[in-house]
C-alpha cells in the first residue's frame, strides 16, 4: 500500500509508521508544514514541506505529488486545508481519509475542541472518516470516545493528539487493510 501522510501531528504519523511497518508495507511518503513537530523532530530527505498561510500553493503542490506517484491512501492529519473536489476526482483510485480531533459529526471544523469546551463539553474523541468536498463531512471509519470531565484545555490536547488519535487512527487502517 503506497501511502501520503498530510499534515502536522507526529504522533498521529509514528502510529501509521507503525502500522505500514507491521503489515510489511512501504513507508509513507511524508507531505508536512515548514516548522512542523515531523520537521523538527525528523531531518530528512522523505519530507516535502508546505507553507500552512499559502493554500493555493500547498493545494497546487499536493496535486503535483498526486500526479507524480500513484497512492493507495492518503491521510490527513492536522492539514489545514480541504482537499478540493478536484483532486479527489482527479485521484479516483486513491482513497482518502481524514483523522479530526473530535466526535463527529457534533464538532466540525478547525476549532471544535475550543467551542466545545467552551460550552462545558464532557464527552471527547476522535474520528477518522472518508475525504469528501466538505469539512469534516465523509463516512465515519473509526471513532474513538472519551469522557473528559474538569479539564484545561491543553490538556485535553495533549490526551486527544497523543493518545486518542494514534488509538483511532489504527483501528481505521486495520479495518481499511481488512476491506
Amino acid at each position: 500500500m503506497k501511502t501520503l501522510y498530510i499534515g502536522s501531528r507526529i504522533e498521529a504519523l509514528i502510529i501509521l509508521e507503525l502500522f505500514l511497518k507491521s503489515n510489511d508495507l512501504e513507508a509513507p511518503m511524508i507531505y508536512t508544514p515548514i516548522n512542523s513537530r515531523i520537521q523538527i523532530d525528523r531531518k530528512n530527505n522523505n519530507l516535502i514541506y508546505y507553507d500552512r498561510k499559502n493554500k493555493n500553493e500547498t493545494l497546487k503542490k499536493l496535486s503535483d505529488i498526486l500526479i507524480q506517484n500513484s497512492f493507495d491512501l492518503v491521510i490527513s492529519v492536522g492539514f489545514n486545508f480541504l482537499i478540493p473536489k478536484e483532486i479527489l476526482d482527479d485521484n479516483i483510485n486513491t482513497v482518502f481519509i481524514n483523522s479530526h480531533p473530535h466526535l463527529l459529526p457534533k464538532w466540525k471544523g478547525n476549532n471544535a475542541i475550543k467551542e466545545s469546551v467552551l460550552e462545558g463539553e464532557t464527552e471527547y474523541g476522535c474520528t477518522v472518516h472518508y475525504i469528501d468536498e466538505k469539512m469534516d463531512n465523509g463516512p465515519i471509519i473509526s471513532q474513538e470516545k472519551i469522557k473528559v470531565h474538569n479539564s484545561e484545555q491543553h490538556l485535553i490536547y495533549k490526551f486527544l493528539f497523543e493518545f486518542v488519535e494514534p488509538i483511532t487512527i489504527y483501528n481505521a487502517l486495520k479495518s481499511l487493510n481488512n476491506v
